[in-house]
């Protein structure tokens, strides 16, 4: 939430007002942009004159602003990113200014400079337009690009976003990879269309590309012979984003996992869906597959499946994630909505059933002796041994209101924290790419930005003892 917020007086001209004391902290303008819910502790703001001018203001100086006045200025790097670069309109044309030099922009002036990469503060590079032509800079050198003039350049990864120092660019209805040192030759072939999450982010050493509607895996240092066949369709998960060496493909409707040491032969079985959650992500040998909307728990020495036992429902946690043992269903019963919990040595009888549990999405955690899910309104811990609902933790009010706007609880790195921590009876939660702690007892503990904090503050409640032990698991 912003400190600052946007008052409008009778002659419909707007100001910017300290949300705490009240005072005014600029001028009244025609308009005023920047300053807002998006930005908790904004320095600067953009506003526009009598002349539909516009200017760069600091929030300690309402009489000067910091730029020149512009026909348009571009500065979201500036007010919500750590850039310290802008871009501005005149004449029709565009330029990047630095905030400690108005006077002399950093670049030459042309059709268009896209707000990405420089100007919001991600890398030092920054694409230019002219004369429908698109070309890579380095904030050094103005005057040449380090890439040619081409159709088209990707300019929301790789190295225009700090990813790496490979780029993306299209001409003549193709596309082809570029690396910084070499702007003649790509390090690909010029294909119909790339995927190239994975190298061109620095993830893996691949890359996908599309050639008459069929795709296939490519390596950085061979762009003439795929590493994969070529199939209907290739997911993103597990080889390219570098989780693992396994990949999935798409042929004639069905699904099966490759490994990039055997492209000719499948580890899986050819399924309707495979997810991959589990072994494609490199997390365990265990995957989920559906036939027919009905699932089924695999293993990778064991495709065709757990005794070919399927479900309506297999939930992505425990033993899949390899947390814990176990793995969780819903069987085929309509009339009875109820969750199975099964141990991975005993597929046949379940350890224990919970009854009305009507959004599996919301089970975050599943052991042999016990399970945790959320509601709309509690944090639940069912005990097996007792079979019943042993903890009921009303949300804070923040997680609650976030659950009804869309919020998700990040269920992979919460069932890990949970597995850490439960011993010292806390219950960690990662909610919206925040973590919220709880305590067995039903309080709510705190919430904070990042792992690390959350980890420092369990070792600051718990016993001496337990400090020892839980600095071990950093």
């Amino acid at each position: 939430m912003s400190i600052y917020e946007l008052k409008t007086d009778k002659q419909g001209k707007v100001a910017i007002f300290n949300v705490d004391t009240g005072e005014q902290v600029s001028k009244w303008w025609n308009k005023i942009y920047g300053i807002g819910s998006e930005t908790e502790n904004p320095k600067y703001y953009v506003v526009v004159n009598d002349d539909k001018k516009e200017a760069i203001f600091h929030i300690d100086n309402p009489e000067e602003p910091i730029s020149k006045w512009w026909q348009t200025v571009e500065c979201y790097g500036l007010i919500e990113k750590d850039s310290k670069h802008y871009i501005a309109r005149h004449d029709g044309k565009w330029a990047i200014f630095h905030v400690d030099n108005p006077d002399d922009p950093i670049s030459q002036w042309w059709d268009w400079i896209y707000p990405d990469g420089l100007a919001t503060g991600e890398s030092e590079y920054y694409v230019a337009r002219d004369d429908d032509k698109y070309a890579v800079f380095h904030k050094n050198n103005p005057e040449q690009p380090i890439s040619q003039w081409w159709d088209g350049v990707e300019r929301h990864m790789g190295l225009i976003q700090g990813y790496s120092n490979y780029y993306m660019v299209f001409h003549q209805n193709k596309y082809a990879i570029f690396d910084i040192t070499n702007p003649k030759q790509p390090i690909s072939q010029w294909w119909d269309q790339i995927q190239p999450y994975g190298l061109i982010e620095e993830t893996s050493e691949y890359y996908i590309v599309q050639h008459n509607g069929q795709y296939a895996i490519f390596h950085r240092d061979d762009p003439l012979t795929p590493i994969s066949q070529w199939w209907d369709w290739i997911e993103y998960d597990g080889l390219i984003k570098g989780e693992s060496k396994y990949y999935i493909v798409s042929d004639d409707n069905k699904c099966a996992i490759f490994s990039i040491s055997h492209p000719d032969a499948p580890v899986s079985y050819w399924w309707h869906k495979i997810y991959p959650d589990g072994l494609v992500k490199g997390r365990s040998n265990y995957y989920v597959v559906e036939y027919n909307h009905k699932q089924m728990l695999c293993d990778k020495d064991n495709p065709n499946g757990l005794h070919e036992q399927w479900h309506d429902y297999v939930l992505p946690l425990g033993i899949v994630n390899n947390v814990t043992r176990c793995y969780g269903v819903s069987p085929d019963d309509p009339n009875n909505v109820l969750l199975q919990v099964y141990h991975i040595y005993n597929t046949f009888d379940p350890l224990y059933e919970i009854h009305g549990i009507t959004d599996f999405d919301a089970v975050v955690y599943i052991d042999s002796s016990f399970a945790i899910y959320i509601t709309d309104q509690y944090l639940i811990m069912y005990n097996s041994e007792l079979s019943k609902i042993d903890v009921a933790i009303p949300l804070a009010s923040e997680m609650k209101s976030l659950l009804y706007e869309g919020g998700e609880v990040n269920s992979i790195e919460t069932e890990q924290l949970i597995h850490q921590y439960i011993s010292y009876s806390v219950l960690p939660i990662v909610f919206n790419n925040e973590y919220y702690l709880y305590s067995l007892e039903g309080n709510f503990i705190g919430k904070f930005t990042n792992v690390q904090e959350l980890k420092e503050h369990i070792c600051t409640i718990l016993p001496r003892n337990d400090n020892l032990d839980i600095l071990r698991l950093y």
